[in-house]
């Protein structure tokens, strides 16, 4: 092997690790805490993390639907906007790995125990992460799942990063999940189109090096014609 395709192999690699660095989530990135008073719950999302090496500057939250009356406080600088099926903050930028509370309150339509999921998505740079998937019950927790809480469940935390199984002997069942439909909704809709949009950057770009590194390595190869 020339050592002109070793050179370019490597700085491929380089590019490879650099990217997946920069794009790829912590393990643990964000948690919801909720607490209810004289029926307004509010709503607490802890954002330790950005998109891998990447600062935040923006959050999307989807509301459950039938909620009312749902306020915002803005986090520092950052500014919120509310509409009928979401909240959506933009400031920062927010260091990657300094974390960040975004607090909400609404009066929700469902009834004490029922399952609530916020489907959101972290916006960074060129990057975003889309927490959007439904955890079946009783089953494995997915990659990425919607954090959720349980109404009435005062002080009650959803982690939207993986934790270990509850013990079904000193736990009691959960009321019903709301019904939320994500794959339906427009948060989850964009969610799902940009999910999987950096990996696709990236296979596209190390498919460029790679080739040229390959038709560079033939042609230095070819043999001298004597003179």
């Amino acid at each position: 092997m020339s050592s002109l395709l070793r050179s370019a192999l490597a700085a491929s690699a380089a590019i490879l690790l650099v990217t997946i660095a920069s794009v790829a989530p912590a393990s643990a990135h964000v948690e919801a805490s909720s607490m209810e008073t004289a029926g307004i719950t509010t709503v607490t999302l802890n954002v330790e993390h950005g998109c891998g090496e990447l600062d935040l500057t923006g959050l999307r939250v989807q509301l459950p639907e039938g909620s009312t009356g749902v306020t915002a406080e803005n986090p520092g600088s950052w500014t919120n906007t509310i509409s009928a099926t979401e909240i959506s903050w933009s400031g920062g930028p927010q260091p990657a790995h300094e974390e960040l509370a975004f607090e909400f309150a609404l009066k929700l339509a469902q009834p004490a125990g029922t399952v609530v999921r916020f489907p959101t998505i972290e916006l960074c740079p060129g990057a975003e992460i889309a927490w959007i998937e439904v955890t079946p019950e009783g089953g494995p927790e997915p990659e990425h799942p919607a954090p959720q809480i349980t109404v009435g469940g005062s002080g009650s935390m959803e982690h939207m990063a993986m934790d270990p199984a509850p013990d079904s002997s000193s736990t009691t069942k959960a009321g019903p999940a709301a019904t939320m439909a994500p794959e339906q909704t427009p948060i989850t809709q964009s969610g799902s189109e940009t999910h999987n949009a950096g990996l696709v950057v990236l296979l596209v770009v190390m498919a460029i090096i790679i080739g040229g590194a390959v038709v560079l390595y033939l042609r230095n190869r070819r043999p001298k014609t004597d003179s």
